[in-house]
This record gives structure tokens, C-alpha cells and sequence, in this order.
């Protein structure tokens, strides 16, 4: 017996290309996605594909591998589960140096708390010197429930030594960038 296309699909995994917003970005510089869902997790996987000299990317760090807020602020990979008929949704944030955050949101940027269901987020980086970097994170469904009606979003803000920051995102519905708005997301 085969697997059909879904089935496959969910093994596989896909990769996505981020678009940069109203395409603001240098001409080296590219984010890919690729995620593989199983009934236990999601494993997401971001390839920077840059020049990391054009790039301000803080150092991983162990000791800065901890919760921190305001990650959005410098290059930083961000995750958005809900679920397309649900007001509710999670937001992951994830920094090069190692730090990373989980929220939770009540609705639309509404009644964001950090998550305390979630302690610790590992995850890798990898500096790849021919291409930029690699960041890795598995998110266990026990966390965050994953279901047929489940929507994701993905985005990048990556900052860069001129001190301009371009957001990458799967789609950039509205006229500013908002990686909230779940017209932006895609299904799994």
C-alpha cells in the first residue's frame, strides 16, 4: 500500500522560501523553511542563506540560551501556531545567541502572556561559512496541540550591519509587516 499525497507530504516535510517585505532585501540574502509534522512534534528548520559579515547575529551563547523578551528587536526567527477558527495562538521567538520566548495570545495581539506551560525550548544553530546559518527546533504537540485545522506562521526579522531589519514572512497581507495576521499563515 502507498502512502497518500498528505501522508507523504507530513513525512517529507516541505520547504518554504520566505518573501521579504515589498521585497526589501539585499539580493544575497534569502530565508528558507522546512517543516516536517508527526504525530508527536513539529520540526522547523531555518536556512539563512546570506553573507553573515552583512549581518548583525549575536554569538550562541550557552549562558544566554534562556528566556528573554523583546527578541524581535535584532535577527530573530518567530513561529505562529493557531488554529484557523480559534482566536487563541502561540508565538515562538527564537535568537541565534540561544535566547528564545514563547507567548501566548488570547486573540489578535490580545492577552499576550509568556507561556508558563513552556520552560526550556532547545534548539540548534549552526553557522554554515559558505552559505549563513542554520536554526533547528522540534515543538513537542503535547505543547502546543496540533490538529486538522491548525494554521502556522513563519517569519524572519533579520537585522543587518547597515542597521535596516527585513521581515520575511511565508505572505505579507497587509500594507505593514505583521506576522500576527493570520491571513499571512499557511495550513500543515
Amino acid at each position: 500500500m502507498h502512502p497518500g499525497n498528505d501522508e507523504l507530504k507530513d513525512r517529507l516535510g516541505r520547504t518554504i522560501i520566505l518573501l521579504p517585505f515589498q521585497g526589501e532585501a539585499p539580493e544575497e540574502c534569502r530565508v528558507n523553511v522546512k517543516i516536517v509534522k508527526s504525530p508527536e512534534s513539529l520540526h522547523i528548520s531555518f536556512e539563512l542563506h546570506t553573507r553573515l559579515d552583512s549581518l548583525v547575529i549575536p554569538l550562541f551563547n550557552p549562558a544566554t540560551a534562556m528566556r528573554k523578551y523583546n527578541l524581535w528587536e535584532h535577527t530573530c526567527f518567530e513561529i505562529f501556531i493557531g488554529g484557523k477558527d480559534r482566536e487563541a495562538y502561540h508565538e515562538f521567538n527564537l535568537s541565534p545567541s540561544g535566547a528564545w520566548n514563547v507567548y501566548s495570545f488570547k486573540g489578535y495581539r490580545e492577552g499576550m502572556i509568556t507561556e508558563p506551560a513552556i520552560t526550556s525550548l532547545p534548539f540548534d544553530v549552526r553557522r554554515v561559512t559558505e552559505r549563513g546559518l542554520d536554526l533547528t527546533v522540534e515543538i513537542d504537540n503535547s505543547l502546543v496541540p496540533i490538529t486538522a485545522d491548525t494554521l502556522i506562521g513563519i517569519s524572519a526579522v533579520v537585522e543587518h550591519i547597515t542597521g535596516i531589519k527585513t521581515y520575511w514572512a511565508i505572505n505579507h497581507p497587509r500594507p505593514a509587516p505583521d506576522f500576527h495576521a493570520k491571513e499571512g499563515w499557511g495550513a500543515l
